[in-house]
């Protein structure tokens, strides 16, 4: 069975995806009711901080992917979820964040100690 690779960007698109959705129904909301529609737009914020940067340190997917589905989690206070589709879409994205790795030909190979060429050279 071969194995899909996909990329971090793939997960950094729906993961920022959910947070607009879910930053722009706490700006709808902010009309009604600013406490709510505040706490919106922060978590909205903080998944899409968390997408951004889980591009520049991809090595922190778990913790970021981790990150992005309690924020999902946690929009359901203020936004419901970001009508409940940024909720589902945040944590997909933050699935993918997490399970993601390096794919197979680009990982860095660690030379062996005990080969003769990484041998110190006698003086």
């Amino acid at each position: 069975m071969a194995r899909i690779e996909k990329s971090i960007i793939d997960s950094a698109v729906a993961s920022a995806a959910a947070g607009f959705v879910i930053a722009g129904v706490g700006i709808t909301i902010l009309v009604h009711g600013f406490v709510f529609g505040m706490v919106g737009i922060a978590w909205g914020t903080g998944i899409v901080a968390a997408s951004v940067i889980s591009l520049y340190y991809p090595n922190r997917h778990f913790l970021l992917g981790s990150l992005i589905i309690l924020l999902s989690i946690a929009s359901w206070y203020g936004t419901s979820g970001g009508l409940i589709i940024g909720f589902i879409i945040g944590v997909i994205g933050g699935f993918m964040t997490l399970t993601w790795h390096l794919p197979r030909n680009t990982r860095t190979k660690v030379p062996d100690a005990d080969k003769k060429e990484n041998a110190p050279v006698p003086k």
